[in-house]
């Protein structure tokens, strides 16, 4: 407790969320890392405080005294890259504020001496603002001794001295976000025009939303509105508004042109995948749908794919919601029954075996076939996404790539998913198994992402947290600019 400012080097259990939520409330700093997402958690289950009214978390405008602290970096957060590589992380730094005060800032790189500058100014600025214990410390040894001038050498010096103890730059985590956004904004919502939103906690919905505000049970869902033809054409003219709306954002890069990507949101229709019974800071009950959650962090990761020039394909659409918020996370998505294939040839019959369901994982194959038709070998991938309930796997991402029951392995896949294995982070893993969505699927590199274990309540919480998601979204696309990196193809 008696350290001003740390840097969690471990993943979180229930007794260090107790011990950070009276660190916080003494008056000390965190560099997030690993606990992003965490530290709302820790202040609404061990000090019953609430969102928005005693804390906050949001990005930072980059005017903040932060980027001025001691070292004029006004702004914005430096973007990591190289001369021949400008677009490769344009990143931006979150803030968590309690009660008046910052007491933590997500975690970025320090490879590159202006993000070092930054990484001083952090520590200048958690030791120097109003309330904070280690100001009034600092004051008190070096004002009655050599006055302000030696007060701000002292501030250096702890500063670096903090930075060491930390393990050295390196270990601090990689960038927290690679969406470049308007200041002050938070998290891009492209909106489709012409289309009435309908605003709730856990949305904006549109067309119609879910009786309930919250899933809440395991077995509760509500069922679709209209047969599966009328429904692909609600989705499709929400869609092609999203389409507009993402179009009309400002690229980030070009390096993703003339790659084609078909992204799969896992389960979905009929089949809501695992649906798992966690608790909130309270301790009261709720419940995670893993196919809701999943395809929200697949429209986080179309967005920022297109944003850098690449063609975008979904596997499915919902008819009534595009990205969804989370405020606060206990007002969970409700299981509906309603999304459908994007396809008009896949619908025509309009049965309820057009629905997606376990039994018809080819249409999703199909899907990806007809997409590459035209799109030049050697830039053809195909991801889907899941999140897995596995007690005996670890608390990690995990990336499948395809290997047949008759010892036959997908090398190059294999390959890339190692790569995006090490963007994911957290410990992910690799592993060849024999999986439909991948077999005879036409994209020269094909992988299943696990993207959370939901048998942990740490990777229940993340998928629950917006924030959390959006990094999901960014890791995946961070191992995506690699790959076209050591293939050559980058600007």
């Amino acid at each position: 407790m008696e350290v001003p400012i740390i840097l969690p080097q471990e993943e979180p259990n229930e007794s260090k969320l107790e011990q950070m939520a009276k660190y916080l409330l003494a008056g000390r700093f965190v560099l997030a890392g690993l606990w992003e997402g965490h530290l709302e958690e820790a202040l609404e289950k061990y000090r019953r405080l609430m969102r928005g009214r005693d804390f906050w978390s949001e990005r930072l405008p980059d005017d903040d005294a932060i980027f001025s602290a001691l070292f004029d970096i006004r702004g914005g957060l430096p973007a990591l890259g190289s001369a021949d590589v400008k677009w490769y992380w344009p990143i931006y730094l979150s803030g968590y504020g309690l009660r008046g005060r910052m007491v933590g800032v997500s975690s970025f790189d320090t490879r590159e001496f202006r993000q070092l500058q930054m990484a001083i100014n952090t520590f200048i600025y958690a030791l120097t603002q109003e309330g904070s214990m280690t100001r009034r410390l600092m004051q008190m040894v070096y004002r009655g001794r050599h006055g302000e001038t030696a007060l701000i050498r002292g501030l250096i010096l702890a500063a670096v001295l903090s930075l060491w103890a930390c393990g050295g730059v390196r270990h601090m985590a990689a960038p927290s976000s690679a969406v470049e956004e308007e200041a002050g904004e938070g998290m891009v919502h492209p909106v489709p025009a012409g289309i009435a939103a309908l605003e709730a906690g856990n949305g904006p919905y549109y067309y119609r939303q879910p009786r309930e505000t919250r899933q809440p049970s395991a077995t509760y869902f509500e069922g679709p509105a209209a047969p599966p033809l009328a429904t692909y054409h609600q989705a499709r003219r929400l869609w092609e508004g999203f389409e507009e709306a993402v179009a009309a954002l400002s690229p980030l890069s070009q390096a993703l042109k003339g790659w084609h990507m078909v992204l799969d949101p896992g389960h979905g229709g009929l089949d809501p995948g695992a649906i798992v019974s966690s608790r909130d800071g309270q301790s009261k009950p709720l419940f995670v749908v893993e196919d809701e959650y999943v395809y929200d962090v697949v429209l986080r990761v179309y967005i920022l794919l297109r944003r850098h020039g690449a063609t975008v394909t979904l596997t499915l659409l919902s008819p009534n919601h595009l990205l969804r918020r989370s405020q606060p996370p206990t007002q969970t998505f409700v299981h509906e029954k309603n999304e459908v294939y994007n396809s008009l040839e896949l619908n025509q019959s309009n049965t309820n075996r057009q629905w997606p369901q376990r039994d018809n994982l080819d249409a999703r194959v199909a899907i990806a076939r007809r997409a590459f038709d035209q799109s030049p070998p050697g830039r053809r991938l195909f991801l889907s996404f899941h999140a897995d309930l596995e007690p005996k796997a670890p608390k990690a991402p995990l990336v499948l790539y395809y290997a047949g029951k008759d010892g036959r392995q997908d090398l190059a896949s294999r390959d890339f998913a190692g790569l995006l294995q090490e963007t994911l982070g957290g410990g992910g893993h690799v592993r060849g198994q024999s999986l439909g969505v991948l077999r005879h699927n036409p994209a020269d590199l094909k992988v299943l992402v696990e993207l959370r274990n939901m048998a942990y309540p740490n990777h229940v919480w993340a998928l629950r947290s917006e924030p959390l998601r959006q990094q999901d979204a960014e890791k995946v696309v961070e191992g995506l600019l690699r790959h076209a990196l050591r293939q050559g193809r980058g600007p």
